[in-house]
C-alpha cells in the first residue's frame, strides 16, 4: 500500500511540473518598426535561441513566436542594430535603430599596387620629334593634332590610338576593381568578426579564426539570408567548441 501511494505521488509530482512548463511557453505577437520614422521593419529575424525556434516579420512588420517565462528573443536585419528582449520586457510595438558599418578605407588605382602605377607613368613614351608641316598647305587645328611631318598622319594616328587602347584597358581594370571592392563590402556586410564577435561572444581575434575554421563560400554568404547564416553559425561554433583545445 505504502508502495503504491509513493509511485502515485511521484507520477502527479512528474505530471503537475510537464503541465507547469507547458503552461509557461505562450506565443507572442509583435510589430517591428523603424526608430527613425516609425516605418515598418519586413524580413527581419528573430530567434529563441533557448527554444531553438526562429520566424520573420512580414510585410507589416508583424511577427509571432513561443516564448517562455526567462527567455530572451534576438531581433536582428542588416542595416539595423541587433537587439535582445527579454520575456518579461515584450511589447506588442518593438523599435529597430539603423546601424552604419565601419569599413575600412581603400584606394583604387587601375593598377594592383602604386608601384606599378608609379613605374607605368615613368616609362609613358612620348614623341620626341616636333612634326615638320609644309606650310604651303593649310591645315585645321584638329588636322595638326594627328599630323606627322615625317610619316604623314599615319605616325601621330597609330600613336594616339594606342594610347587610347591603353587607357580603355587601365578604365577596365579600373571598373573591375571597383566591383571586386563592391562585391567585398556586400559579402563584408552579411558574415564579419563584429557579427561573430556577438552571436558566439568570441573575441576579435577568435573570431576571425572561428571564420576561416567555417570558411563559408562567397556564393553562400551571397545567396543565402541572414537567418540561414547565423544557424549556420550556430553549428559551426557546436563543432569548433567541440575540437579539441591545445595546452599553452
Amino acid at each position: 500500500m505504502n508502495l503504491s501511494f509513493k509511485i502515485l505521488s511521484v507520477c502527479f509530482v512528474f505530471f503537475s511540473c510537464l503541465n507547469a512548463q507547458a503552461q509557461e511557453k505562450k506565443s507572442v505577437s509583435a510589430t517591428l518598426l523603424n526608430a527613425a520614422d516609425s516605418t515598418a521593419i519586413a524580413y527581419a529575424h528573430i530567434i529563441n535561441h533557448k527554444l531553438n525556434v526562429g520566424t520573420s516579420s512580414n510585410v507589416n512588420g508583424k511577427f509571432t513566436i513561443g516564448i517562455r517565462t526567462n527567455d530572451s528573443l534576438m531581433i536582428s536585419k542588416i542595416g539595423f542594430k541587433t537587439i535582445h528582449v527579454d520575456q518579461a520586457n515584450f511589447t506588442d510595438t518593438l523599435y529597430l535603430s539603423e546601424k552604419d558599418y565601419p569599413l575600412d578605407q581603400v584606394t583604387i588605382f587601375p593598377y594592383q599596387t602604386y608601384e606599378e602605377f608609379r613605374e607605368a607613368f615613368a616609362n609613358v613614351k612620348l614623341p620626341e620629334d616636333k612634326p615638320k608641316l609644309n606650310r604651303s598647305i593649310f591645315l585645321s587645328v584638329e588636322e595638326l593634332k594627328f599630323y606627322d611631318g615625317s610619316k604623314g598622319f599615319g605616325g601621330g594616328i597609330s600613336w594616339l590610338l594606342s594610347r587610347f587602347n591603353k587607357r580603355m584597358k587601365d578604365k577596365r581594370n579600373y571598373i573591375r576593381l571597383l566591383q571586386k571592392d563592391e562585391y567585398e563590402t556586400f559579402l563584408a556586410s552579411k558574415f564579419n568578426p563584429v557579427m561573430i564577435e556577438r552571436i558566439t561572444r568570441l573575441d576579435h581575434n577568435e573570431a576571425e579564426l572561428f571564420m576561416d575554421y567555417c570558411d563559408f563560400s562567397n556564393h553562400y554568404i551571397e545567396h543565402s539570408s541572414e537567418y540561414d547564416i547565423i544557424t549556420q553559425i550556430f553549428d559551426c561554433y557546436e563543432e569548433y567548441n567541440a575540437l579539441p583545445k591545445t595546452s599553452n
